[in-house]
């Protein structure tokens, strides 16, 4: 139980009380925010807090290490009108939103502003049938399986979605939270996530999902609800109390769910075949208050509007680099991959869309070094003018947006790259109407200027970015730019419509965007072995980049520039040489399909790709450079393939090289994956394309 030691008083502290208070507690919260706390129980709650209570919000609303997540601009320092116009915006919205709020915007708020004011307008923020998670893809990537989870290979975020049916938010619905049974490992927890937020009893009932961060479970609470009972009994996994700190530092990287409690039972029951428990904690209610209790003893309420007011906030003073100076960045959207693995490849090219849990995606990456306002909002166009090209209208799309961001800095100029980001990103929403369903910003002490990953997603059907047919016209299309290099809006719309028109009625039967890059190097993508492309004359001397632009091949005649014509070739590019695995053969103890795979350390692809074999039921032994030679022989001896992953060096002693002699001649498959350039005196098959499912299926097959 919360024990009932309260401050009394508390309400009339004066500026020396409330320091003398805070140094005897020992809290971070600095003195203005306690004030303000102060205030609020004098004026509002009318009572005295609990020490406990009074610790959770110091812990709530600690501002940490310096960070950008928690900057807030209070002084604007820019020579771009565009910029300085965004920003007057944005901040007219904000007081919109929060007409109340005391603290400055900060960039975490800043990115989902656009967002929280569509929603406001009643523009569904995420799908009607879907939900949204955008993740640190770096850390959550080898424990995920390509049907739960897209990226690109070149972001650093990836995006995972849960199916639903549309389901209104409504007083009574339960706040659940998935923790893992036993002591199993994080790998297995995702994992097992991963299967439950896809079937039936998570997809056809969730009606919101978010990840529980740095802030703490109440951070999350306060973004699924405006009111709620909390039981903080119900959060226990041992029986013993709950600290209220807990709320503010516990629980990082669990999921918060919102359902219905006729949902709730079987919900829970999936959960816990699959080693999760499903723990009920809070209730939704009417009005803008959180009630914690312990069983059924209420302990005490705070409003919503208080706990977001004590948001950390860390004034500081942002100054833009001029936008005339900035250079167009290269901005990655090659096709989304569903496997995310470098050694694994299905030997087709994908198109620039996914279609995965019935809904389309698009996906650009960028890392600038300046100029970011205008390449943050051209890395979200690029799957915005994407997915236009698949028929999807402009208004139904939603997006996702993560930034990553360096780790520690104070410096005026380096946060004026993170606000100019959003501020970029900002504007195309504003623009366009395009909520974002799902935004994320992340701190790494590795990085020195902002990194942006921008997802799309629709309702729709896949498209094609290769050549369909020959004697097909091939245009060019441009968004139409204005003297400060901003695409002209009024003109951009109009070009997003009429390409989703295009291709609704079938006249536009494939697309490429093209981001910094020749015409060309774009007519090159979209050739195959049998299809290719018969230039138009000054497309030959069209060899400067196009800064964002649309290929697409058409069987009408357009109002367009037509850059060339859909040929067919006479004589098609031979086909690669089928690799051809040697049948193993008996001399081995097991018929089992055991595979060793020899990588670095922290090879994540190499990891992705021992969890896809061990999903074909093979058994997998990972070794890595530096385990002990003796293991690496052992393990050798009863195994049906080596793959070494990339030119990694195999050790070299007696008994590695007997065992493999001995492999080698019992028919032991050896695949080197790359190159193989330091594997010179190993026989084995060079991959240098990566392992096919074809392949992939054949090492995994059990031979018993």
């Amino acid at each position: 139980m919360l024990t009932p030691s309260r401050i009394r008083g508390f309400g009339s502290y004066n500026a020396q009380q409330l320091e003398q208070m805070k140094r005897d507690l020992g809290f971070e919260m600095p003195l203005w925010r306690l004030s303000f706390c102060a205030s609020y129980y004098r004026t509002h709650e009318k009572r005295d807090p609990f020490i406990e209570e009074l610790k959770m919000l110091d812990l709530f609303s600690e501002d940490g290490a310096p960070s950008p997540m928690s900057a807030a601009p209070t002084e604007l320092l820019t020579n771009c009108d565009f910029v300085a116009e965004t920003y007057a915006d944005m901040m007219k919205k904000r007081h919109e939103l929060r007409p109340d709020a005391k603290n400055p915007c900060t960039f975490a708020e800043a990115l989902g502003l656009a967002g929280a004011y569509l929603g406001r307008a009643g523009k569904e923020v995420s799908l009607p049938n879907a939900l949204f998670l955008l993740e640190d893809a770096q850390n959550t990537r080898p424990a995920l399986t390509a049907q739960n989870y897209i990226g690109a290979p070149t972001s650093r975020f990836g995006l995972r979605t849960v199916r639903r049916q549309k389901r209104l938010a409504e007083t009574g619905d339960l706040l659940v939270i998935l923790k893992l049974r036993g002591g199993a490992s994080p790998a297995h927890y995702r994992s097992a996530l991963g299967k439950l937020l896809n079937t039936p009893a998570a997809t056809e009932t969730l009606k919101n999902i978010r990840t529980v961060g740095e802030r703490g479970l109440l951070y999350e609470i306060i973004h699924l609800t405006d009111s709620a009972y909390i039981d903080l009994s119900r959060l226990s996994l041992t029986g013993d109390d709950v600290p209220l700190t807990m709320l503010a530092t516990a629980y990082e990287g669990d999921y918060v769910v919102r359902l219905s409690p006729k949902a709730y039972e079987g919900f829970a029951k999936t959960a816990y075949a699959l080693d999760i428990r499903a723990m009920a904690f809070a209730t939704v209610t009417h009005g803008r208050h959180l009630t914690f209790a312990e069983g059924n003893q209420q302990l005490f309420s705070l409003e919503v509007g208080f706990l977001r007011a004590l948001f950390p906030s860390r004034p500081a003073t942002v100054k833009l680099n001029g936008e005339e100076n900035g250079t167009p960045a290269p901005i990655l959207h090659e096709p989304m991959r569903s496997d995310l693995c470098t050694y694994l490849c299905d030997g087709q090219q994908t198109s620039e869309t996914v279609l995965h849990n019935g809904i389309l995606y698009a996906t650009a990456s960028c890392r600038p070094e300046n100029g970011f306002f205008r390449n943050a909002l051209e890395t979200l166009l690029t799957p915005v003018l994407t997915l236009a090209a698949a028929g999807c209208d402009y208004t139904t799309q939603r997006a996702a947006v993560g930034l990553h961001l360096p780790k520690e800095t104070g410096d005026a100029a380096l946060l004026g790259e993170a606000m100019a980001a959003i501020l970029g990103i900002y504007r195309l929403q504003a623009e366009l109407g395009l909520p974002l369903a799902a935004g994320k910003i992340l701190t790494d002490v590795q990085i020195k200027h902002p990194e942006i990953t921008a997802f799309c997603m629709a309702d729709g059907t896949t498209a094609t970015d290769r050549f369909t047919a020959a004697q097909n016209h091939i245009y060019c299309i441009a968004p139409k730019l204005q003297k400060n290099g901003l695409p002209d809006f009024a003109a951009l719309r109009n070009l997003l419509d009429y390409l989703t028109k295009l291709r609704r009625r079938g006249a536009l039967q494939s697309a490429r965007v093209l981001c910094r890059e020749p015409i060309t190097e774009g007519i090159r993508k979209m050739s195959t072995d049998r299809l290719t492309c018969r230039y138009q004359g000054h497309v030959l001397v069209a060899e400067g980049a196009m800064e964002l632009a649309v290929l697409i091949e058409s069987s009408e005649t357009l109002s367009l520039t037509e850059v060339g014509t859909v040929t067919e070739r006479i004589h098609p590019l031979s086909a690669p040489a089928e690799v051809v695995l040697p049948e193993r053969a008996s001399l081995f103890p097991t018929d089992e399909a055991k595979i060793v795979i020899y990588s670095k350390q922290n090879d994540l692809s190499a990891e992705l790709l021992a969890e896809r074999c061990r999903e074909r039921d093979a058994q997998i032994v990972p070794l890595l450079v530096g385990d002990d030679s003796a293991c690496f022989a052992r393990a050798l001896l009863d195994a049906q393939t080596l793959i070494v992953c990339t030119d990694v060096p195999l050790p070299h002693t007696p008994q590695v090289d007997f065992a493999l002699d001995t492999f080698a001649r019992a028919g032991g498959r050896t695949l080197l994956v790359g190159e193989g350039k330091k594997q010179k005196k190993l026989s084995g098959f060079v991959l240098s394309n990566g392992i096919s499912q074809k392949i992939l299926s054949q090492i995994c097959k059990n031979q018993k």
